[in-house]
């Protein structure tokens, strides 16, 4: 047996965050409320949903902030029943094409933004994002305030979320964002309304990881994260030493759940509305994803609707690995650290080694496959991929690289990033990487060209921000 084999069965290869730690209680960040001053007592009423902010000053709330957090992360990374970053980036890239009629979701997938006045899908994750960074760290400053020891605690979960969230926007946004920080009381600390460069923003998400796997250094799932924001400096070497340790069976999930529909899973929730299908090869640089037919990415024609979307014209396909509205997602595993190493391989002149870490992995695909897919065993499936060969030239190499990403990452928020890291660090065409040309989907959606945007634009909010110059 392989290495990668023996550590199925030698490793407590997954992370998850208890569902009940973020059921609901991830309203709090946005729903804490203030009682009424009553004068009367029969108009009292006490309600143990709600969670007071006197409430928070105690150290029987600190698991109520890490629930919070969880949450907070889940709506903005990969949603509650409706768009997140997992599917912005999707339709942005080539994972995914609009079945609906929203003219915003259009003008997304088209790579073709709305100015920030008149507004864009993108505005909401942004907020969002910065919502769930927020409660991560108030979550880590009341574990230190209230508490005499982060051990056991969730601290290094916390830190390793919020730079998460640094990571997001720096594979999506401009490289112009600010991150603005607060006090205990709310409110905001002077000098930290600035925007930061995309390479300032990594390099902030790189120092939050490290600081993550002090605290936990088994949290793998900063190990990867790390891994992912060197890989978007080009530091692919030390992207490798970073994911070294990380079992390849090892898997970190962002849970969702059926109780209300803010645990959904964005996705699915989105497929099931009719809005995005899977692409084939969208525009010139795009990956096969229907017609491979690779067992990474099952996917069904839309069973209803007579198989078209909620446009009634675009064919629809949906993928298979978020199969129910429960489906957990995968945020960072074992095989994004062994393609990392594959990368870093290819860029250090030894496309040998990268081609044997590639293989390996497609060789245990009926392993890593039920580990990574939430109800596997419902979709009845049992995956074999041949081995690959060497293409020949270095382009071509990379080219194998990145696909072999592709669909092992699919529909799990890489993609962007990877086709940016194309553009920005290896120097090729934004229009030989993302989608481009005449727009492919037909019908009343259809029609005209893919734009040339690669990034994503701010919240118009973010004007009211003094030291923010758009």
């Amino acid at each position: 047996m392989s290495q990668e084999t023996i550590e199925m069965t030698s490793t407590n290869s997954t992370q998850r965050s208890s569902r009940s730690r973020f059921a609901a209680l991830s309203v709090l960040a946005v729903g804490l409320t203030l009682g009424l001053s009553a004068c009367d007592e029969t108009l009292e009423v006490y309600d143990p949903d709600r969670v007071t902010p006197a409430s928070l000053a105690s150290a029987d709330a600190i698991p109520i902030l890490v629930a919070s957090a969880l949450g907070e992360f889940q709506v903005a990374y990969s949603g509650s029943g409706g768009d997140a970053f997992v599917s912005t980036t999707g339709a942005f890239t080539d994972e995914l094409m609009g079945a609906g009629t929203f003219p915003t979701r259009t003008r997304m997938d088209q790579r073709n933004w709305y100015t920030p006045q008149e507004g864009n899908t993108s505005d909401g994750i942004y907020v969002n994002l910065q919502q769930a960074r927020r409660a991560a760290i108030l979550a880590q400053q009341q574990i230190d305030l209230l508490l005499d020891s982060r051990a056991g605690t969730g601290w290094g979960e916390m830190r390793a979320l919020e730079a998460y969230t640094y990571v997001a926007m720096g594979e999506a946004y401009c490289g112009h964002v600010p991150f603005t920080e607060v006090d205990q009381g709310g409110k905001e600390l002077e000098g930290t309304n600035a925007p930061k460069s995309t390479t300032v923003i990594f390099d902030d998400a790189i120092t939050r990881f490290n600081e993550a796997l002090s605290d936990t250094p088994s949290l793998y799932m900063a190990a990867v994260g790390k891994g992912r924001a060197l890989m978007s400096l080009g530091r692919y070497s030390e992207a490798a030493s970073a994911v070294a340790s990380v079992p390849t069976t090892y898997v970190y999930w962002i849970e969702h759940g059926e109780t209300d529909g803010r645990q959904n899973n964005g996705i699915w929730g989105l497929q099931d509305g009719g809005r995005y299908t899977i692409t084939d090869g969208e525009g010139s640089y795009g990956p096969m994803f229907l017609s491979a037919n690779d067992p990474r990415l099952p996917w069904e024609p839309r069973p209803n609707n007579n198989g078209f979307g909620f446009d009634g014209s675009t064919p629809q396909y949906n993928a298979l690995k978020y199969n129910y509205r429960g489906a957990d997602l995968v945020l960072a595993d074992g095989v994004e650290a062994r393609l990392i190493e594959a990368e870093a391989a290819y860029h250090g002149g030894n496309f040998g080694a990268a081609l044997t870490i590639l293989n390996s992995l497609r060789s245990q695909v009926a392993i890593l496959m039920p580990l990574r897919v939430d109800n596997w065993a419902s979709l009845g499936i049992s995956p074999s991929l041949d081995p690959l060969t060497d293409p020949g030239s270095s382009d071509a190499q990379l080219d194998l690289i990145m696909t072999e990403r592709a669909f092992w990452l699919y529909l799990t928020g890489h993609r962007q990033g990877d086709l940016r890291r194309l553009v920005r660090i290896e120097g090729r065409s934004a229009d030989s990487v993302y989608p481009s040309g005449p727009y492919i989907r037909s019908g009343p959606q259809g029609g005209g060209n893919y734009g040339t945007d690669i990034a994503w634009h701010l919240d118009f909010d973010e004007t009211n921000n003094d030291e923010f110059d758009p």
